[in-house]
């Protein structure tokens, strides 16, 4: 029996069966969404100082019944669907790439996991507990994984500090999205809620100040800066600019399924904390 199929016997059998998991044809864990499958694609997140991969975001792949594969990924899943069919698909997906992840990540690694806009509108209370369940489950504790937070337009700031209050008090790390100045993620400290990790996606249009300033504001508060959307140069060296300590895009990593992911040797494990220095000691 393949690792893959050991982590799907851990799980909840009769929640397994509404979502509807197997074992895919590259060997790795997928779901049946209507007529299509879903797997898991994991891209690299790398430590600015020395490019050491720190951890994965998990990533949709959508194949329709003809083999196509969908680049709109979770949005194609979600778009015309109700808020419950959307929160099961939301986590299903996240289900997937924890089953992929336990069976193919050396320890230490994070699984960096978004949560969408309607999971945080739709669950008042409690974020992250069903999931600590499944986790557990697999073997993987709440701290391997750090869970960003989106942004949106019109959110409330009260929503993005519960899940961020939610998240952090069950251990997991949370990153937060900051996408333009009217969207800013919780930073003060007297708030007693700051992210661990403040994530800047370089293909959302934003003048070079912004983004000094957005990662200026984020260090003040103590969290680190995560430069995502690296596709270029000209954008490693803005990341570079602003004292970026974690990377990300297609010129730093593609995402792949996890059984093409060759890890680095001498991969440390990393601790209890999301902090670069952890990765030195």
């Amino acid at each position: 029996m393949s690792a893959i199929e050991q982590a799907l016997q851990r799980l909840d059998p009769a929640w397994l069966a509404d979502a509807r998991f197997a074992l895919g044809p590259d060997a790795t864990a997928v779901f049946a969404a209507d007529t299509r499958e879903v797997g898991s694609v994991f891209q690299p997140v790398t430590v600015a100082r020395d490019g050491q991969v720190l951890g994965h975001q998990g990533r949709v792949r959508v194949r329709t019944a003809a083999g196509v594969v969908q680049a709109a990924g979770w949005v194609g899943l979600a778009d015309g669907v109700t808020d419950a069919h959307a929160l099961s698909i939301d986590r299903w997906s996240r289900t997937l790439h924890a089953v992929n992840y336990a069976s193919a990540f050396a320890a230490g690694q994070r699984l960096f996991l978004r949560v969408q806009p309607r999971l945080i509108e739709s669950v008042g209370r409690g974020h992250g507990r069903v999931f600590e369940g499944i986790l557990a489950r697999l073997g993987i504790p709440t701290r391997a994984v750090v869970i960003e937070l989106p942004a949106w337009p019109g959110a409330d700031p009260a929503l993005i500090e519960r899940a961020l209050w939610s998240y952090r008090s069950l251990g997991y790390k949370v990153a937060c999205d900051w996408p333009d100045a009217a969207v800013a993620p919780p930073l003060s400290r007297a708030g007693g809620v700051v992210p661990d990790v403040v994530r800047i996606d370089l293909r959302a249009p934003c003048a070079t100040d912004a983004i000094a300033e957005r990662a200026a504001r984020a260090h003040d508060a103590g969290a680190q800066v995560h430069v995502a959307g690296i596709e270029t140069a000209a954008d490693r060296e803005v990341a570079r600019a602003v004292d970026a300590e974690l990377l990300s895009g297609w010129a730093v990593g593609r995402p792949q399924p996890a059984g093409a992911i060759a890890m680095p040797a001498g991969t440390r494990t990393v601790g209890d904390r999301l902090v670069v220095e952890a990765l030195h000691a």
